[in-house]
């Protein structure tokens, strides 16, 4: 790759009629770089979230080599395919980048299931609030404390322009900690667990007013760190890991969604 990123790590798998490679970005920062392959056969990149492929225009295939510009944010990646077999594809996504809507005020949220640790197992419990409270954007742990594990719904009415709803082509909700399923308008836009935390909504934007629900489920460090439950058990019960992955855990207590949330197209 050029230029050079300790951050860029890459696994590939041979096949009978191909390669297969998983690129990841491992740093806390966005990797713009060129991504070179010893590789002759045509090109097919996997979204794994869409379920889709795609072959893409910026490669260029020279001395038994392929290469492409690529920009990973943090934690983004992306599965590349060299295979002479003929995959049903789809046109190479638009990489949308005006920004059309801010959305930032008006968000209220409730919890809707906890993760806990009982007695003897995990136990999940659905805790629909019965109104929803204003909420800004960022950590939950001020509201709802730092032992909540579980999801939590985000919602917010806004209203968009003509102009808006006609070239609005992508949610993309900036940061979330961790997980997230979306709706608007009542349309299931999907789930994602990693970045980039982006939806397609081309023609799903109304004039006048819409409704975005977002659902966010942070992980079990919360009750890992904060609930006591496993220190009753001995370390040949529950494992000498437990201990280390606490340091872990410790690093992944900050929960919610974070955004900028915005609506973007051409």
């Amino acid at each position: 790759m050029e230029p050079q990123s300790p951050s860029i790590r890459a696994c590939k798998r041979i096949f009978e009629k191909g390669s297969i490679y998983f690129v990841t970005n491992e740093s806390l920062s966005q990797v713009d770089c060129k991504l070179i392959f010893n590789e002759t056969l045509p090109l097919y990149i996997c979204d794994p979230k869409q379920e889709t492929l795609y072959k893409p225009s910026s490669l260029v295939q020279v001395n038994n080599t392929t290469s492409l510009p690529v920009s990973f944010r943090f934690g983004g990646s992306l599965v590349f395919i060299f295979t002479d077999e003929v995959y049903p594809s789809i046109a190479e996504p638009v990489n949308y980048q005006v920004e059309l809507k801010l959305i930032n005020d008006g968000w209220k949220y409730c919890t809707r299931r906890t993760y806990t640790i009982g007695k003897h197992e995990f136990e999940v419990n659905g805790n629909v609030a019965a109104s929803c409270l204003p909420i800004k954007l960022g950590d939950w742990q001020s509201l709802l404390g730092t032992a909540f594990s579980g999801d939590v719904q985000y919602l917010v009415e806004f209203d968009c322009s003509d102009d808006v709803a006609s070239r609005g082509a992508v949610l993309d909700l900036g940061d979330v900690k961790y997980c997230c399923t979306v709706e608007l308008n009542d349309k299931a836009l999907g789930r994602a667990a990693w970045q980039p935390y982006a939806f397609p909504i081309a023609g799903m934007l109304k004039a006048g007013s819409n409704i975005l629900k977002i659902t966010v489920t942070n992980t079990m460090a919360n009750q890992f760190i904060a609930n006591k439950g496993l220190e009753k058990w001995s370390i040949s019960k529950i494992g000498p890991y437990h201990l280390v992955s606490l340091e872990f855990e410790a690093e992944s207590l900050t929960s919610g969604l974070f955004g900028p949330v915005t609506i973007k197209g051409k």
